[in-house]
């Protein structure tokens, strides 16, 4: 029996320990450099690809150091994405926020930049033919992880961010005009896709970034260094269903400043093409705008009806005044070039009485379609309209004629008419 064993163990222990050490220093030697390389060419040729077709400049990708992950993943580490400063209709407005920023300076580069990512593809889900992978970022002083599917039918998308600090997100300086902006985020969010397409997903999302603090007391906006405003706490929580994520609550409620918003955003495959519809509406306190000299030029003085200065020249603030005090913005596009126009009032009644003001009745649409169809006039109607009224006016507007007797009610009318008059005599 022992000997039976020992002849078994050695068929099946020599294969399964020159399996392990195939396995072993494959891992060891793989040229995980060589799929460094791989991954910046592919990221190269999309970027190029994209920038021919929109006009720009390609999106540049680096990456410090690879190495393998367990045994189905890779660890990246001093990664940096260089995204090209461009004009877009969205920074022109806030250029005119701040036009200070726009004549002094030109539009920089923004750089992302990650410590550590890595991401592998999960072994037990891959066993029932699901391809998940889980990843884990180390960036802008906090960390993003979670799991995405790959492909249809593959589950749903887990995404989870904690300590994430703001004043750290280049991006976001940048589009405030290097105004800085601090707070530390942390949420959640999870889509379940149906039939296989996230453009019709359902799930949450919940992001809370506490201590915001808009401006540093050195950053200038118009030219005017404002003290650092307490926004407090910013809440977003939103629900998704059948492809939309509705807005259930955005505000913020600080000392300095208030922020309330609603709307939704329409999913889709592709994130460039998810659509936002978001309406925004905020103001700076009464004691914050009478803090200073400067915030009392730049926002106003409560009580005053002197317009401040950052209603004057070509900001958008004056036209996304609102009756209530607060400014007004709508927030819309696809995410790829989304933009933000001012917005006063949301309610179709206040546009209707300025153009009641102006003068001037509405025009219907099908008007002129109307006089093109009546300057086509066949040669029997006009004729017909020359007999009875020798003007051009259209016969459908005149009142219908009677009907005239045909050939044999002619005849039959006529006969009456005669032996009507032999009767008489």
């Amino acid at each position: 029996m022992a000997s039976r064993v020992r002849r078994v163990m050695r068929w099946v222990a020599y294969p399964l320990c020159y399996l392990f050490f195939l396995g072993l220093f494959l891992y060891w030697s793989f040229p995980f450099d060589r799929i460094g390389d791989r991954i910046i060419a592919e990221f190269d040729r999309a970027s190029a690809r994209d920038a021919r077709r929109s006009g720009g400049e390609p999106m540049k990708l680096s990456l410090g150091s690879i190495d393998g992950y367990w045994l189905s993943g890779v660890e990246v580490h001093d990664a940096e994405l260089v995204v090209p400063a461009k004009k877009t209709r969205g920074s022109s407005k806030m250029a005119a926020f701040n036009p200070v920023t726009e004549a002094g300076a030109t539009p920089k580069p923004m750089s992302l930049r990650v410590d550590r990512a890595t991401a592998r593809v999960e072994l037990l889900p891959l066993l029932l033919g699901k391809v998940r992978i889980r990843f884990e970022v180390d960036a802008f002083g906090g960390s993003v992880q979670g799991t995405v599917p790959y492909g249809p039918g593959s589950g749903d998308v887990e995404l989870e961010v904690e300590g994430l600090q703001l004043a750290n997100v280049g991006p976001l300086k940048s589009m405030l005009d290097e105004i800085p902006l601090l707070g530390v985020v942390s949420g959640t969010l999870r889509l379940e896709p149906k039939d296989g397409k996230f453009a019709k997903a359902s799930g949450e999302l919940a992001i809370e970034i506490d201590k915001v603090v808009l401006g540093d007391g050195k950053a200038k906006i118009q030219g005017v260094a404002l003290p650092a405003a307490q926004v407090g706490r910013l809440t977003l929580a939103a629900k998704a269903k059948d492809g939309v994520l509705e807005i259930e609550e955005l505000s913020a409620q600080g000392r300095d400043f208030v922020l309330a918003g609603d709307g939704k955003i329409k999913l889709h495959e592709s994130w460039k093409r998810t659509v936002a519809d978001v309406h925004l509406r905020f103001k700076f306190t009464d004691a914050y705008r009478d803090s200073d000299d400067a915030t009392r030029g730049l926002l106003g003085k409560p009580g005053e009806t002197m317009p401040p200065l950052i209603e004057l020249g070509p900001s958008p603030f004056k036209r996304a005044k609102r009756d209530d005090g607060m400014y007004g913005f709508y927030v819309h596009g696809p995410l790829g070039r989304i933009d933000a126009d001012p917005q006063p009032e949301r309610s179709s009644a206040r546009s209707r009485r300025k153009r009641g003001k102006r003068g001037g009745k509405a025009r219907l649409p099908f008007a002129k379609r109307s006089r093109k169809r009546s300057s086509k006039r066949t040669p029997t109607s006009g004729a017909r309209d020359g007999a009875a009224s020798g003007s051009d006016s259209d016969p459908r507007d005149s009142p219908r004629a009677p009907k005239q007797p045909g050939n044999g009610d002619g005849d039959r009318a006529a006969s009456g008419a005669k032996d009507a008059g032999k009767g008489d005599e």
